[in-house]
């Protein structure tokens, strides 16, 4: 049964744009950020090879998969960290990333603020938060 849903979703997937698998892509990464993606799983979701995914995604939306991942991932905790007070530690794995040293980092990063400065910010501030 599993093997005839997935020849029919390649059959669908086969006709469709590389434009339109590429969105699809983009929507897998939306929908799974929380939990560890591989390049291969995503190019597998659209039934692309890995190496031809990796280049159309990148010629597509001027970023890598990978980098993609990251934004929707600090996407979240920065949403998290505006609009709740879980602790730091809490969002790091909610929002998919495996260590809070890593987190920080990469916060800090794309941010320019730690993600308690940034959660004080958007305490004063009302809770706006940038994307």
């Amino acid at each position: 049964m599993t093997m005839l849903l997935t020849d029919i979703t390649r059959q669908r997937l086969g006709s469709q744009s590389k434009k339109t698998r590429l969105k699809l892509s983009m929507e897998y990464i939306e929908a799974n950020y929380e939990r560890p993606l591989s390049l291969q799983e995503i190019a597998d979701a659209v039934f692309m090879s890995k190496a031809h995914f990796l280049r159309q995604f990148k010629k597509q939306f001027t970023v890598t998969p990978h980098q993609y991942l990251t934004h929707c991932r600090l996407r979240a905790a920065r949403y998290l960290l505006a609009h709740s007070d879980v602790s730091v530690t809490e969002i790091v794995f909610a929002s998919g990333f495996r260590n809070r040293s890593a987190f920080s980092r990469m916060f800090r990063q794309h941010c320019d603020c730690s993600p308690i400065e940034y959660r004080i910010q958007c305490q004063q501030n009302g809770h706006q938060i940038a994307d």
